[in-house]
C-alpha cells in the first residue's frame, strides 16, 4: 500500500528553510516571507541575515507598482530596515499609496529614496501627509526627484 507524503512550510525544518532563504535575493526574501505566516515570521526574525538587513537597495530593479505593493506588504511590521533605496523604480502614485499606507505606524524606517519615479502631485501630497500628520515618525527623510520631503522640526543644516 502506497503512503501518501505530503510537507508543507509548516513541517519543513528550519535549516532547510534558512537554506532556501539563501539563495534568494534581499526583495524576494521580504517580499515572499514576511506576514506569510506567523512561523515563518519566527523563522525570519531569527534568520541571521534578516537581522541585518537594516539597508535594503532596490535601486533599478523596476518593480513599478504591483512590487511596490508586495514591498509594502512586508513593511507593515518592519523593525529592522531603517533605509530603503527605490530609486529609477517605476513607481507612480498608486505605488506610494501602498508605501505610505504601510508606514503609517512604522517607527523604524528613517530613509526613504524615490529618485527617478514616476511620481505626481497626489503621490507627493501623500508623502508629506505621512510626515506632517504622522506623530509616531521623526526625523525622515523622503529623498523625491531630488528634492527633500523633510518633517518639521528636522534642522536640514545637519549633515
Amino acid at each position: 500500500m502506497s503512503r501518501d507524503v505530503t510537507s508543507s512550510l509548516l513541517t519543513l525544518p528550519v535549516e532547510l528553510i534558512y537554506r532556501i532563504l539563501d539563495n534568494l535575493d534581499d526583495f524576494t526574501f521580504l517580499c515572499s516571507t514576511r506576514n506569510v505566516c506567523q512561523r515563518l515570521n519566527y523563522i525570519t526574525d531569527a534568520y541571521h541575515r534578516y537581522q541585518t538587513l537594516t539597508t535594503l537597495d532596490l535601486s533599478e530593479y523596476q518593480i513599478e507598482d504591483q512590487g511596490t505593493q508586495h514591498l509594502a506588504h512586508a513593511l507593515t511590521n518592519d523593525t529592522i530596515i531603517s533605509a530603503i533605496n527605490l530609486t529609477n523604480n517605476k513607481i507612480h502614485d498608486q505605488g506610494i499609496a501602498y508605501l505610505t499606507a504601510a508606514l503609517k505606524n512604522n517607527t523604524t524606517l528613517t530613509k526613504l529614496n524615490l529618485q527617478c519615479n514616476s511620481i505626481e502631485d497626489q503621490g507627493a501630497k501623500r508623502l508629506a501627509d505621512i510626515l506632517l500628520n504622522n506623530t509616531v515618525l521623526h526625523d525622515k527623510q523622503i529623498f523625491v526627484l531630488s528634492i527633500f520631503i523633510l518633517h518639521p522640526g528636522i534642522d536640514d543644516t545637519q549633515p
